[in-house]
């Protein structure tokens, strides 16, 4: 039997076999190693059987000591490890000298707490110089089992390995030459380490949600298995004023239903014991309209709703530019099509492939990049395959005149034909104005950083590209942008509806401190026109004064709604009027005085150079204590649902055909704790992948017998 406790303490290199962990009785005695076997006991030269009782002790300690009668006719138990004997009498002694000498001072127990570390020798090469001189020494190598013990499952959870990879040979060859006296788990006993360990992370991380408001963005997938699986995230601002994101729970829900997704992330918030919900961000499936509805009437009576869950939902921005591009790339574009077709010749053998950068070479192409090939429901793929594919126009051309294999292609499609000149400038063209949608997409998808007060600034920059390239001097750019027009107009123009726009995203940009409400004039002025533009800046400074006596007053209002007509909280409201009148004392006194919003709003703003807007909020949190506890809330409020949608990328590869098989608590403890326990990772680009397969195919390129492409 393994051992699977958690505590630890020095292991003996060549220890006998294992048995079950001893205990003291009524109370826990932790350990890592295993005792030894049970051996038959025999009784010593100068004793005698004890009490005639040749069956089991009660207290595990017997599997350890031997009791005898020593000379004098006393009682007395001796260590099986050492030669060490202790007074045994039945109603005067007890064990707790026993267990004392077991664990802590028997030099030859394998339970003794020393170090708590175990070591093994290791031979290595003695260098001079940097050089190997051609002998070795044996160096002392010391490790803490537990440690090992926890990393092996960490292992197994952070690159989503199968159990059974402990089981396999190569794992087992390496850690013998690691760790040659380690006694490896069995697959059943990481799953559970890997399950104690998805507990302990989530008591801890239960403890950082407590009191905090919370913004969550939730999500359904479809597994391979055909089951419908639910993910809900929490974002939020920590006391530090550090952006936190962690998953809650990934969890089957029988379907798609609005109602459902209401009841699921109930569920979530409930086992979390989460009442300070601030804002949901999910895409704009009709179910999830539902949803909101039903999680409004659910949450409604919740401590922590914020103007009566007025500003709830908030719709993923992501996915709403996904729509708008789509809607514009919705009719087949006879250019991308003709260069599509073409890369899709170069991509389809490695022979074309290598037969292509033949004439990159020979047209003298200054370029490292790679051809990608989009698939077509994706458009910033399509952006991505047109953005590398305009770098190798000149080798294009080159093919076509010397690859008469590729003038067949072209001729026999249902285009007809090879990219023109025509067709690249066009291509260029629309390069250029789909740029803007795929950096908003990039910028709206950032998971390291807040993204609720960039929303102000893609907005605009979106809004007035399409109203630039609906009046371009290209037919098909026009086309393109008009379509995209009707999108945005359905999605985003009317700011005054919150089903439409969540207006804490306006409010955000007047949160940093680089803007604030005078640069929300200027931009509303400039795109609406002075008028309307002055309606729509009023509405967003209507929405930040109620927001603001929110905060400033919630306290207060919160318990004199509760109050009731309870007259046995009389002393309550006693206190509760005087501290209002207290406040109206200090009101008078503070009239023609400037509140802190209005003193925030008239402050100057910060014009620094390399500014990190929750660093400045922690330092301004005690000049601004009311407005900060808003930043901190608006500022967490993420706009897309990317970081939910990102765990179904683990869950794919975790619920893989071979491992279709494990339970959804074991999926969601794998899925949540991988998020937990890994170290923060950065920003993940498209273009970062394609250099890294650039150097990959460089190493190939040194290696022996190396294939020509690595297509």
């Amino acid at each position: 039997m393994e051992n699977t406790a958690g505590t630890d303490v020095e292991m003996i290199i060549d220890s006998p076999p294992v048995v079950s962990i001893p205990q003291k009785k009524g109370k826990s005695t932790p350990h890592l190693c295993t005792p030894p076997k049970k051996q038959k006991r025999t009784t010593p030269i100068d004793s005698i059987p004890t009490d005639g009782n040749t069956g089991r002790e009660t207290s595990q300690i017997w599997d350890h000591f031997a009791k005898f009668i020593a000379k004098g006719g006393k009682r007395r138990a001796k260590c099986n490890y050492c030669v060490k004997h202790f007074a045994a009498e039945t109603k005067t002694n007890g064990t707790s000298v026993l267990w004392s000498h077991l664990n802590d001072k028997c030099l030859k127990s394998p339970f003794r707490f020393v170090d708590r570390r175990q070591t093994t020798l290791k031979v290595v090469p003695i260098k001079v110089g940097g050089q190997e001189n051609g002998t070795s020494s044996i160096e002392k190598v010391v490790y803490n089992v537990e440690d090992i013990r926890r990393a092996i499952a960490e292992f197994v959870i952070i690159d989503e390995q199968p159990f059974k990879v402990v089981e396999g040979e190569g794992f087992k060859k390496l850690m013998a030459k690691a760790l040659p006296n380690f006694e490896l788990p069995s697959r059943v006993t990481v799953a559970r380490h890997c399950l104690k360990i998805y507990q302990e992370e989530k008591e801890k991380l239960k403890k950082l949600v407590k009191n905090q408001h919370i913004c969550i963005t939730s999500d359904t997938w479809t597994s391979l298995q055909n089951l419908t699986y639910m993910v809900v995230t929490a974002h939020w601002i920590d006391d530090e004023w550090n952006l936190q994101k962690k998953i809650l729970n990934f969890f089957q829900t029988p379907d798609h239903k609005g109602e459902t997704i209401a009841k699921g992330i109930e569920a979530c918030l409930l086992d979390w014991e989460i009442e300070n919900l601030f804002t949901v961000t999910l895409d704009n499936a009709s179910a999830n309209d539902s949803a909101i509805k039903h999680l409004k009437a659910l949450i409604d009576d919740w401590k922590g709703v914020i103007l009566r869950n007025e500003f709830l939902h908030v719709r993923c921005n992501a996915h709403i530019l996904n729509i708008i591009v789509k809607e514009g790339l919705d009719e087949q574009i006879e250019p991308i099509s003709r260069i599509r077709n073409a890369v899709k010749y170069v991509k389809s053998s490695a022979s074309r492939f290598a037969s292509f950068k033949s004439y990159v070479e020979k047209t003298k192409l200054d370029t490292h990049g790679l051809l990608s090939l989009d698939v077509e429901t994706r458009w910033n793929s399509t952006y991505t395959m047109l953005e590398t594919a305009v770098n190798f126009e000149k080798a294009f051309a080159r093919m076509y005149v010397d690859d008469h294999n590729y003038r067949k292609y072209c001729l026999q499609s249902e285009l007809k034909g090879h990219p023109t000149t025509n067709d690249w400038q066009l291509v260029k063209g629309f390069i250029k104005f789909l740029k803007i949608f795929y950096q908003s997409t990039l910028k709206f998808s950032g998971s390291l950083y807040v993204t609720s007060n960039i929303f102000f600034h893609e907005f605009f920059n979106v809004r007035s590209s399409i109203l630039k390239y609906s009046c371009s001097e290209d037919l098909i750019l026009i086309d393109m942008a008009g379509r995209m027009k009707v999108k945005f107009d359905k999605y985003w123009e009317n700011i005054e509806k919150p089903e439409n726009l969540n207006m804490l995203l306006f409010i955000a940009i007047v949160l940093d401190p680089r803007y604030k409400m005078r640069y929300v004039n200027f931009i509303l002025s400039k795109a609406y026109g002075f008028l309307l533009g002055k309606l729509k800046a009023d509405n967003v400074e209507g929405v930040l004064k109620r927001l603001y006596n929110h905060y400033n007053y919630s306290s207060i209002e919160t318990f004199t709604n509760n109050i009731g007509d309870d007259t046995n909280m009389m002393g309550e409201v006693d206190d509760i009027l005087h501290s209002q009148w207290e406040k109206h004392l200090e009101d008078e006194e503070n009239i023609g005085k400037k509140s802190e919003l209005d003193q925030y709003l008239m402050d100057n703003v910060e014009k620094p150079k390399d500014f990190n807007i929750l660093t400045w909020w922690k330092a301004s949190s005690n000049r601004y204590p009311t407005i900060s506890k808003m930043a901190r809330d608006v500022l967490s409020i993420p706009v897309s649902t990317v970081a939910s949608e990102s765990a179904f990328s683990t869950g794919g590869r975790i619920l893989d055909s071979y491992r279709s098989s494990l339970s959804p608590k074991t999926v969601e403890a794998l899925i949540c704790t991988q998020q937990w326990i890994r170290s923060p990772s950065k920003e993940w680009k498209v273009q970062d992948y394609l250099e890294e397969v650039q150097k990959i195919e460089e190493v190939e390129k040194e290696c022996p017998g190396a294939p020509l492409s690595i297509d």
